[in-house]
């Protein structure tokens, strides 16, 4: 999406809004005219002794004095109550765009440049200001000022306007170089930020390696990109501010004398030449505004285009045009001939087919990187295959929404994500309809009721970012609570249990058996475990043995253990 058509979007809803501060702008803009005229006859009423005149003209240049007053405080009102909803907009509007993006997006963006680029596109409210009253007001004064120019004396209308096409010329060229420059320093501005809060975020890292030093090195090279690009930008914008200077005093200067001629000959009134020359003052005003306009509107519309590219890029993951919902009654999962290439990177599954049951519980087991992850997250449709195909009772899960899919499906991570919210929320999380003894027997299934009750405020505790107030076993357990009570057919465990003790996962595994047992909707729910212990997995229905992308071999914990294969070596090793 280019600018132009994303400030179609941000400003859709806000056209009544928009129309009052144009015709407020227009207004602006004759005002400088008319108080300038009003001037000119008060000053020759008062040359001729032309007293009622004189009164006349007065009270003119007080009513637009109020008149300007009064709109000015309705201007500021209408853009009280539009820029918040406004902004609000903007971030529903990108959030969406967000949320669309795959997986592998997400994975390659630090959130501090995310957020630094969410802030450049909520800037569009400051962006319209800009473009109204320091763009678009001076340039329909300085029009309206030459205009009048005109009908008093043509030639100082040729002349001024003369010197308005040059001032503009010059301002143009120069702030085509500030933009550049701009737009470099807003890249280096999101990495900036971008590596701080990646600093941040693993701030525990950082302080246990001793590598604070190296971190303020590395953010310190940042920091200089970022001075370096910033100051090219100040220095272009101050070469572009020194010539419009010069080009001010030459035309003050040329104006002077050019109405001091004409007075002298008796051309002009001495009205005509207070109001030429409070002209020429405003137009100087006005084309050094649209200089600084140009500078300001470089640095927003820079980042505004930084965050275009970032959040608004093509889809490379989407549902089909009018995909169904899927309808999954009983959780069988079928892998036919899949292949899979991360970017950029070689192929990891080649033709791989795979059939499981419904209501059959399965354990993937093998070395870090052998696909066991991978598998998951493609049976998630966070990536889509390379050729083949996956289906959940019978449905192709590439010709189906994405949302019904993640709805049929409940997914633990090995990192638990979770919420700077109460322990309550963090568990119902998606989920509606949802009472307060479904959460316990959820939270108790999961082991995580007895010490949720030992905390000050219980299921309403907030846990920090991250959850960091819980130990990572505490965050399995509640991210585990929330995927048993999400009722879905299919429940995947990406190493859910690897942050606790063998005790409490051997507790989780009998509270996990009676909750299958009474809810009846889950006594058949199929179930895959991603593990690297051997009691996980030892008394599924059967378990899949990863290496290099294929599975090698597969069968009950007993029958492997009679093959001279990988799993006997796991086992030896303790699945590690």
């Amino acid at each position: 999406m280019n600018v132009l058509r994303f400030l179609r979007v941000s400003t859709a809803p806000f056209k009544p809004h928009l129309s009052f501060l144009g015709a407020h702008t227009f207004f602006c803009a004759m005002y400088v005219l008319l108080s300038a005229y009003a001037l000119r006859q008060l000053i020759n009423a008062v040359s001729r002794n032309d007293l009622s005149g004189a009164w006349q003209s007065a009270l003119a240049l007080v009513a637009l004095e109020v008149v300007s007053e009064f709109l000015w405080r309705v201007k500021e009102w209408v853009y009280l109550y539009m820029q918040p909803q406004m902004r609000s907009h903007i971030t529903a509007v990108s959030s969406a765009q967000l949320f669309k993006q795959p997986y592998a997006f997400l994975q390659q963006h630090l959130v501090g440049s995310l957020l630094s680029k969410s802030a450049d596109l909520i800037a569009v409210p400051k962006l319209i200001e800009l473009f109204l009253y320091e763009f678009m007001q001076s340039v329909l004064a300085i029009i309206f000022s030459v205009g009048a120019v005109y009908l008093i004396h043509p030639w100082l209308a040729v002349m001024l306007g003369a010197w308005v096409v040059m001032h503009s010329l010059f301002v143009w060229v120069g702030s085509k170089k500030v933009k550049e420059y701009a737009r470099v320093s807003a890249t280096a501005t999101a990495r900036v930020r971008g590596g701080i809060a990646d600093m941040i975020t693993n701030i525990l890292v950082v302080v246990t390696c001793a590598a604070q030093r190296y971190e303020a090195a590395r953010i310190g090279v940042l920091q200089d990109a970022h001075v370096a690009a910033n100051r090219k930008r100040r220095l272009a914008s101050l070469l572009l501010d020194m010539g419009q200077g010069f080009l001010v005093w030459i035309s003050l200067t040329v104006c002077i004398a050019v109405l001091v001629m004409l007075y002298t000959n008796d051309c002009i009134t001495p009205g005509d030449f207070a109001f030429v020359l409070s002209v020429n003052d405003q137009l100087k005003n006005n084309i050094w505004a649209i200089g600084v306009a140009f500078n300001k509107w470089a640095d927003l519309w820079a980042g505004l285009e930084a965050g275009l590219r970032t959040y608004f890029r093509p889809y490379t993951l989407v549902d089909k045009s009018q995909a169904p919902d899927i309808q999954v009654s009983r959780g069988a999962i079928t892998f036919d001939r899949v292949s899979f290439t991360y970017a950029s990177q070689q192929e990891l599954f080649r033709d791989v087919s795979l059939q499981i049951p419904a209501g059959q519980k399965v354990g993937l087991v093998g070395y870090s990187g052998s696909g066991k992850t991978t598998l998951v997250q493609l049976l998630l449709r966070l990536y889509d295959v390379s050729s083949g195909a996956i289906y959940i009772d019978g449905q192709n899960i590439a010709e189906v929404t994405q949302d019904s899919l993640h709805r049929a499906l409940a997914y633990v991570p090995q990192e638990p994500f979770l919420f700077h919210r109460s322990i309550k929320e963090n568990i119902v999380y998606g989920i509606d309809g949802v009472t307060d003894a479904m959460t316990i027997a959820a939270a108790r299934a999961a082991a995580a009721h007895e010490f949720i009750m030992q905390l000050p405020q219980q299921y309403d505790t907030l846990i920090g970012e991250r959850g960091a107030k819980l130990s990572g076993g505490q965050r399995q357990r509640i991210a585990l609570a929330r995927a048993l009570l999400k009722k879905a057919s299919i429940l995947i465990l990406d190493e859910a249990t690897a942050a606790l003790d063998v005790m409490t996962e051997d507790t989780i595994q009998v509270s996990l058996e009676q909750w299958f047992c009474e809810h009846a909707v889950h006594s058949k729910q199929t179930v895959l475990v991603i593990a690297h212990r051997f009691s996980t997995v030892r008394h599924l229905d059967r378990i899949l043995v990863f290496d290099n992308g294929s599975i090698v071999q597969d069968g009950t914990h007993e029958e492997l253990m009679q093959q001279s294969g990988l799993y006997v070596q796991l086992v030896q090793k303790g699945i590690e």
